[in-house]
């Protein structure tokens, strides 16, 4: 696992531009077929880090009792949305038109809001999970910005997550 983290978060998103710049006859030769490249390489982390973040929000709002439980639809959208944003972007960069300011600003800053709001989720729904209580102001800061920091934060995280998991095996209850 640890290999796979360091090949999509090392390899992918540095060293494939690098191969594919170098492999151009000029810094000015870069088509839209490297620059559609080097954005296919860049969006493949964000899909594996989005895609733990669905998984791991989804599990831990299934281990919150249900008093408690927030809900997960706009969770589900603010997941999603970013994804493809960063696609239609990358579309829109590698054809000859680009989006207007007007439209690229604000969707980009709905984007970057429901990374914020994501990161929340997971955040509260696993000191939910853990205490049963809801967190106060602060309680949770730390898990916060190790999900920013993700894939380091990733193993200070995961390890929590895999002890809930693991009780709730133990107790006999279902992962759903």
């Amino acid at each position: 696992m640890c290999l796979l983290f360091f090949v999509v978060w090392i390899v992918a998103p540095f060293v494939g531009p690098v191969a594919i710049i170098s492999a151009a006859p000029s810094p000015a030769g870069i088509g839209r077929a490297q620059v559609l490249a080097m954005g296919l390489l860049a969006f493949f982390p964000a899909i594996v880090f989005l895609s733990w973040l669905w998984f791991v929000g989804s599990f831990l709002r299934s281990a919150v009792r249900p008093s408690l439980r927030p809900s997960g639809s706009f969770f589900r959208v603010a997941i999603i949305y970013p994804l493809v944003f960063a696609f239609a972007e990358l579309g829109f960069i590698v054809a000859t038109n680009s989006w207007p300011v007007s439209l690229t600003v604000p969707t980009g800053i709905f984007a970057f809001f429901c990374l914020l709001y994501d990161f929340n989720f997971v955040t509260k729904t696993l000191f939910l999970a853990e205490t049963g209580e809801p967190p106060q102001m602060g309680d949770s800061s730390a898990t916060f910005l190790q999900l920013c920091f993700f894939p380091v934060g990733a193993w200070f995280i995961q390890p929590r997550v895999n002890r809930l998991y693991d009780g709730r095996e133990a107790s006999g209850l279902s992962a759903r």
